[in-house]
């Protein structure tokens, strides 16, 4: 063989690789995703209004990181938004607490957007921030301990 069969065989190798990976389901590639430095052992989840966890943060996410969502309130002159955050696996979750985003300026339903984070500093600890037209608004830790996820390195 010479030097230009070896390149049409690598490159359709390439391909037949690239092509693969793009059928597989991201779950199945995540094997292949190496963690380096600090990064989340458990997933985070949100509790939903049907009593559903949504994961907001998947494991092995490295740390620090960061999750922005829009809210909106669901009654008129909502003057709160309560966040239930869990954090584990699917059949396995811990609480991580409830806060609240409160003094919300009275409005129909559905008619404010409310910017929410989720900020995870690189020790573990957890930061909600949450801001309607780029003024910050009020958020407290009603229920759990200040909220610290497990890391590892």
């Amino acid at each position: 063989m010479d030097s230009y069969q070896y390149f049409v065989i690598a490159g359709r190798l390439i391909v037949a690789i690239a092509f693969i990976i793009y059928l597989m389901p991201i779950e199945r590639l995540k094997m292949f995703r190496k963690t380096a430095g600090p990064h989340l052992n458990a997933n985070i989840y949100i509790k939903g209004l049907n009593n559903k966890n949504v994961i907001l943060i998947h494991k092995n996410s490295p740390v620090p990181t960061k999750w922005k969502a829009t809210l909106s309130t669901i009654k008129d002159n909502q003057a709160t938004i309560d966040l239930h955050l869990l954090y584990g696996s699917s059949n396995d979750t811990s609480e991580l607490g409830y806060w609240q985003i409160y003094d919300i300026p009275p409005s129909k339903k559905g008619k404010l957007a409310i910017n929410f984070s989720i900020n995870i500093s690189s020790d573990g600890s957890v930061d909600i921030k949450a801001q309607m037209n780029k003024q910050p608004l009020k958020v407290r830790l009603l229920e759990g301990a200040p909220g610290k996820i497990p890391i590892e390195n």
